[in-house]
Formats: C-alpha cells, sequence, structure tokens
C-alpha cells in the first residue's frame, strides 16, 4: 500500500515517487480493486492479484472444538501507527473466557500492562514460534486502520483454518468475504466479534476449515490471468 498510497510516509517526496513508479511500469500489481482505482488515477495500468496463502512451515495444530475455555486469542501486531492494538487489549479485558497473546517487539510504553496469563507479549519471535502460536489458536486478530489494506494475518490465518477477525474496510471484505468476521476499530464491535465467535465456535471453526479451499481457486485463477496478461504484453513489445 505504500507504495500507491503512502500512509506511514506521507510526504511529498514519497507521493511523487509513488506517481512516478505507477506511471512508468507496465503493470502496477496491486491486492485490491480500491488500489487499482488509485493506480489508474495515477495514470498507471493495474492487476489485482491478492497475495497467496502461505505454506505454514507446521502442521496445523488439532484444537478440539469442544474443549473449555479459555480460548486462545493471537493478535497480530507490530505496533504500527494504523494497529488499534489498544481497543482489543480493552475489548478481551472483561471476558474470562479468552486468553489474549500479543505478538511484535514491545514498546516500552506499554509493557507494564502485561498480567500473565489473561494479556501475554510475545516478544519478537522467530518463525517457527511464531506459526505455532498461530496454529494453537482458537482465533486470530489482526485489524488496521489503513484503507484498502489486506494485511499478512489474514492469509496465515485461513491457511490453517482458522476463525479470523478483520478490519471492517471495503477492500478486505470483498477479498475475505465470508473467510472473517469484520468489525469497526472500536471496543464494543471487537468484544462483540469475540463474544460471538466463542458462542459459536464448533459451527464457526468448521466454516473457516472450508475457506483454504475456496481461496486458493481464486487464486489459481488470478495467476493464470495475470500469465496471460504478462504474454500478451511481451507480444506487443
Amino acid at each position: 500500500n505504500e507504495a500507491i498510497t503512502p500512509f506511514v510516509h506521507d510526504s511529498f517526496f514519497f507521493r511523487w515517487l509513488a506517481k512516478f513508479n505507477i506511471r512508468h511500469a507496465n503493470i502496477t500489481i496491486v491486492t485490491n480493486n480500491n488500489l487499482a482505482r488509485e493506480v489508474i488515477s495515477k495514470g498507471g495500468h493495474p492487476f489485482v492479484l491478492p497475495d497467496l496463502l502461505p505454506t505454514p512451515p507446521i502442521h496445523t495444530v488439532p484444537i478440539e472444538v469442544k474443549s473449555p475455555p479459555p480460548y486462545k486469542l493471537v493478535l497480530i501486531c507490530t505496533y504500527a501507527p494504523d494497529e488499534p492494538f489498544m481497543k482489543v487489549i480493552e475489548a478481551c479485558s472483561n471476558i474470562d473466557q479468552v486468553r489474549l497473546y500479543v505478538t511484535g517487539r514491545v514498546p516500552d510504553r506499554i509493557k507494564h500492562l502485561a498480567s500473565p496469563p489473561k494479556l501475554t507479549f510475545t516478544g519478537y519471535i522467530d518463525e517457527e514460534t511464531y506459526w505455532m502460536l498461530l496454529a494453537e489458536a482458537h482465533i486470530i486478530i489482526d485489524l488496521t486502520e489503513m484503507d484498502n489494506c489486506l494485511v499478512c494475518g489474514a492469509y496465515e490465518s485461513i491457511a490453517l483454518q482458522k476463525p479470523l477477525i478483520l478490519s471492517n474496510n471495503e477492500a478486505s471484505i470483498a477479498t475475505f468475504n465470508k473467510n472473517a468476521i469484520h468489525v469497526e476499530n472500536d471496543v464494543p464491535d471487537i468484544h462483540k466479534a469475540i463474544l460471538n465467535i466463542i458462542s459459536d465456535f464448533p459451527s464457526i471453526k468448521e466454516q473457516a476449515s472450508h475457506g483454504t479451499e475456496f481461496f486458493l481457486a481464486s487464486q489459481k485463477k488470478r495467476i493464470s490471468l495475470l500469465q496471460n496478461q504478462l504474454e500478451n504484453q511481451s507480444r506487443v513489445c
């Protein structure tokens, strides 16, 4: 997203550089239709291709859906300006059935909030430990206040067939549709979504298990279309 509509690095130079690159590229690959419209408005030629589903380095750890609480929630976080992590922490604070794990290197200003086992800051962890944490989760959360942003955690969650909570932005809804519960980035809506999932966890987990196959089929189709477009361009050149 930064290469199309700079958010974190929103300055004249980066906006100029983004527009320059877009206008001089044969194709600009973006993850959603909203970004494609931005590319067109800057004089470019977009192709929409959501990120590919990652291949986890470990097998999914089976979760017994009939197991009693606590439910393990993982908030994928880097503490970037667009991430409403404090709202997630607050939303979980009065739900006795959940334990929240927050990934990422923890800023000093919030380290005092951790109170295991209710809230655990994992700190920076290696890739294998990260994937194991996600695999053991009952619910994965990845939120952003950046418009038209498709977060990496969504793809990771779908690959692991996990119930997922995402921000309620247009691009996310269009791309992930029924693969996730979409929420406003506020405490009441996040709180409600968590309660809804744990109140009917077996059926929501079952629904999540079917999302991977659908996403992979759509992914395969988009890759084929991109290959055709690149071949057509090479003939013209």
